[in-house]
């Protein structure tokens, strides 16, 4: 009576394990095996054993066997390919989709050209973290374009350090800089125009024009471009007041000239 107590304790034991884990061998290969079970409430799908098959993954397939998606060993996932090349691999017409290519915080495009770019997550810019844009096989291989986390955006440099920072040339049609005050008030009445005199001394003394940075300042400091337009502004303002000043002038001499010789004559 106690051995068929067991006997019967041992095969309600078997009918649960058995209703609670599926196996399906491979029919090339009995040694490698799927299992569909439970592990900590959570349901898992497991491919393991060894020799043909046993390292392959699973496929996630349509009614014409038609792989979906494709699961491998290493982490990586396919989606329309069976050997996916980063742990998300979306083939699209175009190319493929990576993410998490070389194992980083990444999102690639690989067109069929072989061409790569990745969008991805940086520590290396000024020890602060930055959000690149770059080209190459690898991520972060030739960055093209820099966000950094305080807002600074760097094209053709790494570490920005203006809102906008550019290595290179940019090419616009228009261009508007904003202005908070301009040179006009070059023509007020209370403005003190240096003498001609003046002026030669000091370009004679400093190289230079008043009002102007010098070689060096230039060299040490870059340009403010609106700055530098105002200024602009206020010596052709100033050589415009020279210029009618010499022209007042040179009537006066025509003027006086012409009057002496009506003197001459009579």
């Amino acid at each position: 009576m106690k051995n068929l107590f067991i006997t019967l304790l041992f095969v309600t034991y078997c009918n649960l394990y058995v209703s609670a884990q599926t196996s399906e061998p491979n029919p090339n290969n009995t040694n490698a095996v799927v299992n569909l079970n439970w592990l900590n409430d959570v349901a898992r799908i497991r491919v393991g054993g060894s020799g043909v098959g046993a390292d392959n993954g699973f496929d996630i397939q349509g009614p014409t066997n038609v792989s979906y998606m494709r699961f491998l060993h290493n982490g990586f996932v396919g989606v329309g390919t069976k050997t996916p090349q980063a742990k998300m691999d979306i083939v699209t017409g175009g190319g493929h989709i990576h993410a998490g290519r070389n194992n980083k915080s990444s999102l690639s495009l690989l067109a069929f050209s072989g061409s790569f770019f990745h969008l991805h997550n940086t520590n290396n810019v000024g020890g602060t973290s930055a959000l690149q844009f770059s080209h190459g096989n690898d991520v972060g291989e030739a960055p093209i374009m820099t966000l950094k986390n305080d807002g600074k955006v760097g094209i053709g440099t790494v570490d920005p350090q203006n809102k906008l920072s550019v290595l290179g040339t940019i090419w616009a049609e228009k261009i508007k800089v904003s202005l908070t005050d301009a040179a006009d008030w070059v023509f007020e009445e209370d403005y003190e125009l240096r003498s001609l005199e003046e002026v030669k001394a000091h370009i004679t003394k400093y190289k230079h024009l008043p009002d102007m940075p010098s070689a060096d300042e230039f060299r040490q400091n870059d340009m403010d471009v609106a700055d530098m337009n105002n200024k602009l502004l206020q010596k052709i303002e100033e050589l415009t007041l020279y210029l009618i000043d010499q022209n007042d002038r040179i009537k006066k001499l025509e003027t006086e000239n012409l009057e002496l010789k009506q003197l001459i004559s009579k």
